[in-house]
């Protein structure tokens, strides 16, 4: 793929316009009935967060269980890998629909649909009693993946104020960790004591009743984030290189599908460590994860340049994959490994949804984020099956690591050429 074809893709209805943009956070603001306090902007960002936990939640709960949910069925590493595939491909085919439904449906309309499509995928995969019934439930929660960015992207870009959208978009996409955080530390030690079948169905439960709420809580009519009170100094918003932010999306959603699905198995298997404890470092990669994600986010929104910050993010990423990759060798790896990986890898999508936020006009933010996030699911389709079965055919995680390792250094060099035509173009403008 060309730099001249990866530009062109981006420009079209998804070229920065700042006064388009400026005109509808002013319409915005205008309509709002009530003056929004403190209270409501909290509760407004749990909302954020708790639709993009519960949208993402399907994956880490297969990640989470998967040591049990193989020994129950008897399923190969290969099997269990599919799964993720399985979800992510009914993903990324859903997203470019997804998005634009977003645009035309609205807000509260579609976070109904996300909680909706969680819930029937939980009680469908704790019924399950063989592989395809199992492949049927995962495949639903695609629709949680492929509403959750759109939807929380048009929230902010209606509702929340320019210097604070940064800080906003950091805080919604740290949901995903923190529902990967309480499912690796809470799930695989209640699966060994209650059965992997129960958590599912509480989880169901828990879904149902926080959707509503939260629901009711993103949509009302006095949410709202208040300006800033004093406006900070922020450079315009960049023209979105559409192309460029989905190729880099592709290329780190095939190297970071392998964490989630296969860390804590790698980490009973080949490290030696119990579930739980295997469960314990999952959730502290996300932890991490959430903090990194709403300081990389309100530092994006001060910065010129997104690839910039791209390519800084992906070589640490590889930096963290290849300790992960070395943690046989000295279990202590694994743990710091997976704190940059943390600091990384998990706060990459941060950067890319706010340049959409920041970008696009505002009536096409779900189009624009169903795109971006089909690039970040098409990743996701193979790698984790390749990785199972590399991992089934060596008889070990060494091979599937360095690949993992090397598509982090590829999503650097994409960031990296796309720096360096911003650059001449700058370079030229003088």
């Amino acid at each position: 793929m060309t730099s001249r074809a990866l530009g062109s893709a981006s420009r079209g209805p998804f070229a920065a316009r700042p006064a388009e943009r400026r005109a509808v956070v002013a319409s915005t603001a205008g309509t709002r009935t009530a003056a929004p306090t403190r209270g409501r902007e909290a509760a407004f960002t749990l909302a954020l967060v708790a639709a993009m936990a519960a949208g993402a939640l399907v994956q880490f709960l297969v990640g989470a269980l998967a040591p049990f949910i193989a020994e129950d069925l008897d399923l190969t590493r290969a099997a269990v890998g599919g799964l993720t595939s399985a979800l992510f491909a009914s993903a990324a085919l859903l997203s470019p629909v997804a998005g634009p439904l977003v645009d035309r449906l609205g807000a509260r309309t579609m976070l109904v649909v996300l909680y909706g499509g969680v819930v029937a995928s939980a009680v469908g995969m704790a019924a399950s009693t063989a592989l395809p019934w199992l492949v049927a439930a995962v495949v639903l929660g695609g629709v949680g993946l492929a509403v959750m960015n759109p939807v929380t992207n048009l929230l902010i870009a209606r509702r929340v104020p320019p210097g604070r959208q940064g800080t906003l978009t950091g805080f919604k996409q740290s949901g995903v960790l923190v529902g990967s955080a309480a499912v690796g530390l809470l799930a695989p030690g209640a699966a060994a004591q209650f059965g992997w079948r129960a958590v599912l169905v509480v989880v169901a439960v828990v879904l149902a009743v926080g959707g509503a709420v939260a629901t009711a809580t993103a949509t009302g009519r006095a949410a709202a984030v208040r300006a800033p009170a004093r406006a900070p100094t922020l450079p315009p918003p960049a023209q979105v290189r559409l192309g460029w932010l989905t190729a880099y999306a592709l290329t780190m959603g095939a190297a970071v599908s392998a964490f989630g699905a296969f860390l804590v198995l790698y980490a009973v298997e080949d490290v030696g460590l119990s579930p739980a404890r295997a469960g314990a470092v999952l959730g502290l990669g996300s932890v991490v994860g959430v903090a990194a994600r709403i300081v990389w986010g309100r530092a994006a929104e001060r910065v010129a340049s997104v690839a910039a910050a791209l390519v800084l993010l992906a070589g640490l990423s590889a930096a963290a994959q290849a300790l992960i990759w070395a943690a046989p060798t000295w279990p202590a790896l694994l743990w710091a490994g997976t704190v940059l990986y943390g600091a990384s890898a998990a706060a990459w999508n941060s950067v890319t949804m706010l340049a959409v936020i920041r970008g696009v006009p505002a009536d096409h933010t779900g189009r624009a984020s169903g795109t971006v996030q089909a690039g970040f699911f098409v990743g996701f389709i193979a790698a984790p099956v390749a990785f199972g079965a590399l991992v089934d055919a060596t008889g070990g995680y060494g091979v599937s690591w360095a690949a993992t390792t090397g598509l982090f250094v590829v999503a650097a060099l994409l960031a990296g050429a796309w720096w360096r035509g911003e650059r001449s173009g700058s370079r030229q403008e003088r």
